[in-house]
């Protein structure tokens, strides 16, 4: 008995070996000289490719080939490099384009070797029937959008581990990783709507008013002139003592007969003094003011919910 994994290689090699021969309707040309130019080129590259082991360059090359001529059998040898690289889902949408094309003109060989790639290649594959409701979700499956339901046949995805997301708007996302083997297996999904949120319940917001407004600033503006205030006075405290004490010091020691530029200069200090002494005063009543008049810090009232 031929294990699953054989089964396929051995229809993969015989997909690409008889392209050129008996896939071809009665009178054709054999492939490679049936092909334009271009064609040709691009079809003997993707065969030497294949032979090296080389089976994304040998696709790459068929696909580039049908391009330029939309000779069928072409897809016989993409869904061969897509069996090698065992990407089946996309070697049965290739069989599948294949058939249409030629389904009047296969012989009956030809049909029997359709059938038994198509047969090795669902073996491979995860049939997924994707259920949800409401109606009309998008499936996607990484980025890509594979469905949208209802959907009347199943998904068909190679076996792996594929990122899942139902989505339709006004519902909340359903997300899942899933790991999938070759079979049959269906997803179903239940979206739940999005929460809504009643405007009447919303907080009504109460833009900011003087009463309201912070106090910090205007507080703290009469502390400062306060203490700068009582700086002022002191200084001007300390400049009239000396002034004065100056002015006596020069009263006692020569008395009329003191130098006017010295008498002068008492003077100075002793106005300079009084005018320190002053402004100090009223600085400091001014800044104890704004201080204790300042409109306290009321609590900050929340407005309620209607």
């Amino acid at each position: 008995m031929i294990s699953r994994g054989r089964a396929c290689i051995a229809i993969a090699i015989t997909l690409v070996s008889v392209a050129s021969f008996t896939h071809a309707k009665e009178g054709d040309a054999p492939l490679a000289s049936a092909l334009p130019a271009e064609a040709r080129t691009e079809y003997n590259r993707g065969r030497e490719a294949f032979k090296r082991g080389e089976f994304e360059t040998a696709e790459r090359s068929f696909r580039a080939a049908l391009k330029v001529s939309d000779d069928a059998r072409l897809l016989w040898n993409v869904a061969a490099c897509e069996s090698k690289r065992g990407r089946f889902a996309s070697m049965i949408r290739t069989l599948a384009l294949y058939e249409k094309d030629r389904t009047s003109t296969l012989t009956s060989r030809e049909r029997d070797e359709l059938e038994r790639a198509k047969t090795a290649a669902r073996s491979r594959v995860t049939f997924v029937r994707m259920e949800a409701t409401p109606e009309r979700v998008d499936v996607r499956i990484g980025s890509t959008i594979v469905a949208t339901t209802p959907i009347d046949e199943p998904v068909i995805l190679d076996p792996g581990s594929y990122d899942v997301l139902f989505s339709k708007p006004g519902y909340q996302d359903h997300r899942s990783h899933e790991t999938l083997s070759a079979g049959h297996i269906t997803w179903s999904v239940h979206l739940l709507p999005l929460p809504r949120i009643d405007s009447a319940a919303r907080p009504i917001y109460i833009p900011k008013t003087p009463e309201h407004s912070d106090v910090r600033p205007l507080r703290a503006t009469g502390f400062v002139t306060t203490i700068a205030g009582a700086v002022v006075f002191v200084g001007g405290t300390v400049l009239f003592g000396l002034a004065h004490a100056k002015y006596n010091s020069l009263q006692g020691h020569c008395g009329s007969r003191c130098a006017p530029d010295d008498i002068s200069s008492g003077r100075t200090m002793e106005t300079t003094g009084w005018i320190g002494l002053s402004v100090g005063t009223a600085t400091t009543l001014a800044g104890a003011l704004l201080y204790a008049f300042a409109p306290k810090k009321e609590p900050r009232r929340e407005p309620d919910l209607r």
